[in-house]
């Protein structure tokens, strides 16, 4: 596993476009799970006011 992870490595190195597919999926995924970590968080914050109203 750890040997083909080697090998893309390489290939993303010597492969400009390969490169760039990797930044642009990198940065796609980062700003997916950022708003999926924000929406958790406003959802969880709304969720304690509401139980903390209900008391």
């Amino acid at each position: 596993m750890f040997n083909l992870f080697k090998i893309v490595l390489i290939i993303a190195a010597t492969s400009p476009i390969i490169d760039y597919v990797i930044k642009c999926l990198y940065v796609i995924t980062h700003k997916y799970l950022f708003k999926i970590a924000l929406y958790v968080i406003t959802h969880k914050l709304l969720f304690l006011q509401q139980t903390a109203f209900n008391k």
